[in-house]
């Protein structure tokens, strides 16, 4: 069996993955949620939160594991994984992302938005605390995040999303073929994603030396509208 450690996107929390956690475990996994700076009332400003403080606080929770971890990232949190990644190889057994953001060494998550995907729209959002974070509109987040979602379920998600920094956004990665590409990677497509282009997560997956590329017919967030499903995938990852 393995150990699993879960990070959110932006806007989440550890909450979104509450049908993932008990799933797993029920697998004979051991599962950690981790809340990123900021993403609770944890007291730390937005503006203070950095991409290097996300990839502290994950690297913080895999040094008290005893053996190296499955990390999986969904969306904002792919760009946690990869420096994450550079930053502690040995603490990881392998990096899953689910429609989620690689970058190239040098590359922000905004960058790769950008490159992949320049013809999309902008993203809804509302810049808050002076600039230092961004919002979500609260009109768009249905179709953009949970499509296939009941109304209850999007109700859950809209009353916890928050506010996220924005230098995590918008911070380059460092990666580099000997750390970050040492570890063994899978990519989690969702093919009716309106959030991040299925033609921008194929080519961040099937794109990445040494990926393997699996895929669900779902929306942004399988964690709530496809938990079954994506919990066996994780576990075929882990095996």
């Amino acid at each position: 069996m393995a150990q699993f450690v879960l990070v959110h996107g932006a806007w989440h929390g550890s909450w979104c993955w509450e049908r993932i956690v008990p799933r797993l475990q029920s697998l004979g996994h051991t599962v950690t949620a981790i809340d990123l700076p900021g993403a609770t009332d944890d007291g730390v400003p937005l503006a203070e939160v950095t991409l290097k403080a996300y990839a502290g606080a994950v690297a913080a929770v895999l040094e008290t594991l005893p053996e190296p971890a499955i990390l999986v990232g969904h969306s904002l949190g792919g760009v946690t994984l990869t420096q994450t990644g550079e930053d502690v190889p040995h603490l990881i057994r392998k990096l899953v992302y689910v429609a989620a953001l690689i970058p190239e060494n040098g590359e922000s998550s905004i960058g790769v938005l950008g490159r992949l995907a320049p013809e999309f729209p902008r993203m809804p959002v509302v810049k808050v605390q002076d600039g230092a974070a961004l919002e979500l509109d609260q009109a768009a987040v249905q179709n953009l995040l949970y499509g296939q979602c009941s109304a209850e379920d999007v109700a859950w998600a809209r009353a916890r999303l928050r506010a996220n920094a924005v230098e995590p956004m918008v911070a380059p990665v460092r990666r580099s073929a000997a750390r970050f590409g040492s570890i063994p990677r899978a990519y989690i497509e969702c093919t009716k994603d309106n959030a991040i282009a299925l033609m921008a997560q194929r080519a961040l997956g099937a794109g990445q030396f040494g990926t393997e590329v699996a895929r669900l017919d779902t929306d942004h967030s399988p964690f709530l509208c496809a938990p079954d499903a994506l919990t066996a995938l994780l576990d075929r990852f882990a095996g």
